[in-house]
């Protein structure tokens, strides 16, 4: 099996007879916001113990040696032998690029990323951002905070390699002038659905839908935070008069448990005005129903109490509503205000109809079903009629949704059920949750992580 190696900035073995991990460690993100933390006197809002936690998820897998600064000197004769990473983990969403840590990188360490040219690894596993890209409504490109990122580097002498780690996959150019730039797809939250403590709640098997599909609604959409892609899904079955033909709630909770008052919820919806294009056909239908979706907001299923408190879990208590449909619309995590964005991002969400056992389609950003396909999962595309483009715009993606549940809902129970049984789906079906479930994503990554080593280091 492949073997990676970590260096971090602290790293301590602990006594064997310890409950637990034996070991400890530190990265130079997670020493910066103690400091930060001890200065002010003030707990910061961070992902710190977060990323420790996922990154010991990975470290616990087997394969993955950890150095620290005093020893990292002994690979320094065998660094290229086994893919060697130096960690930085980004304690706060939206601060992928910051440079603070590069100010307090002790001379002995910059020195050895100088003599090695070892990759940076930009870690946070459980979380994505953009905020280092400017868009329009159809291209991205590189804002001000990784050209300074890239410059403060170069002032140091530094022109290694960075490698971002989180919820998301790239699909666009990453060099900046000399410095190639990579991404691996963390696969913490595939991981996460897996977990025994989750399987022990109980799924559905693809043979209890086909038993249910008397009963069976066209669809199953769970939505708790209204963000922007939501908004506009909602708006759109409005426009279409579908959402009546399948199970649909929107919690409007903002974080999660907390609900958002009428003026909150009016925040977003009026907010999809600025970074839409309005000129855009369907947005000037879809922008017609907003006070509409207003009236009815929120919009709670039986079990949705339930599920406030099942927050990134299994959430068993909302499974009959699966149960009781024939594909879940997952609306993925997704940054309205960079739409154009070639990314894949995937969270816990898109694994949980993969888990019991039906087909789905996910609605997010453009690059979600590349990123399935590349972690070896099978989409139903074919199957459901959705003839979408890389390039398809957040409105069209929404308009394919909606012809798909038109479709579904004009066959009879005969028609549903020869769809359900046919080859293709029942064969996907089968694949993904055995995929899911019987594949070791810690692995995987690693091979991901090397992968991305030998691009960045030898263009292989």
């Amino acid at each position: 099996m492949q073997k990676i190696r970590l260096i971090v900035q602290e790293y301590h073995k602990l006594s064997k007879h310890m409950l637990g991990d034996n070991y400890d460690f530190n990265c130079i993100g997670m020493k910066l916001t103690e400091m930060q933390e001890q200065f002010t006197n003030n707990a910061r809002t961070n992902w710190s113990h977060g990323n420790k936690i996922q990154l010991k998820r990975l470290i616990n897998g087997g394969n993955v040696e950890l150095y620290s600064h005093e020893q990292m000197y002994s690979l320094i004769d065998d660094i290229h032998a086994i893919p060697t990473f130096y960690v930085v983990t980004i304690s706060e969403i939206g601060t992928m690029f910051e440079n603070n840590w590069i100010y307090w990188l002790p001379a002995n360490t910059l020195n050895f990323l100088k003599e090695t040219g070892i990759p940076i690894l930009l870690s946070q596993p459980g979380e994505f951002g953009f905020e280092w890209l400017d868009t329009d409504f159809n291209n991205a490109w590189y804002g001000q905070l990784i050209i300074g990122f890239d410059y403060r580097l170069k002032r140091e002498g530094l022109t290694n390699p960075v490698i971002m780690h989180n919820m998301s996959k790239m699909y666009m150019d990453l060099g900046v002038e000399q410095r190639r730039v990579e991404s691996v797809y963390s696969r913490q939250w595939i991981e996460h659905v897996k977990l025994p403590s989750n399987l022990a709640r109980g799924v559905i098997t693809y043979e209890d839908h086909l038993e249910n599909v008397d009963n069976k609604k066209v669809f199953f959409c769970s939505n708790r935070a209204p963000r922007e892609a939501r908004c506009i899904l909602l708006l759109s079955m409005l426009r279409h008069n579908t959402l009546d033909n399948g199970y649909f709630s929107f919690l409007c909770e903002a974080p999660a448990t907390v609900k958002l008052n009428h003026d909150q919820i009016r925040m977003y919806f009026e907010a999809l005005r600025y970074f839409s294009d309005t000129t855009d056909e369907n947005f000037i239908e879809y922008s017609k129903y907003i006070d509409t979706a207003l009236k009815m907001l929120p919009i709670e299923l039986e079990e949705d109490k339930q599920l406030q408190h099942e927050h990134v879990l299994a959430n068993k208590s909302i499974n009959k509503y699966r149960l009781g449909a024939f594909f879940e619309i997952v609306t993925e995590t997704h940054d309205y205000t960079k739409e154009s964005v070639q990314a894949g991002v995937l969270s816990e969400k898109v694994f949980w109809p993969i888990l019991n056992q039906m087909p789905f389609i996910v609605l997010g950003h453009r690059g979600n079903t590349r990123l399935l396909h590349e972690l070896g999962f099978k989409t139903f595309d074919e199957e459901l009629f959705i003839e979408s483009h890389p390039g398809d715009s957040l409105n069209m993606r929404t308009e394919y949704i909606n012809r798909v549940i038109k479709y579904f809902y004009n066959l009879n129970k005969e028609e549903r059920l020869t769809w359900l049984k046919q080859d293709s789906v029942r064969e996907k079906i089968k694949y993904n949750y055995d995929k899911l479930v019987n594949t070791d994503w810690n692995q995987d990554e690693i091979s991901a992580l090397t992968t991305a080593f030998k691009k960045v280091m030898y263009n292989q």
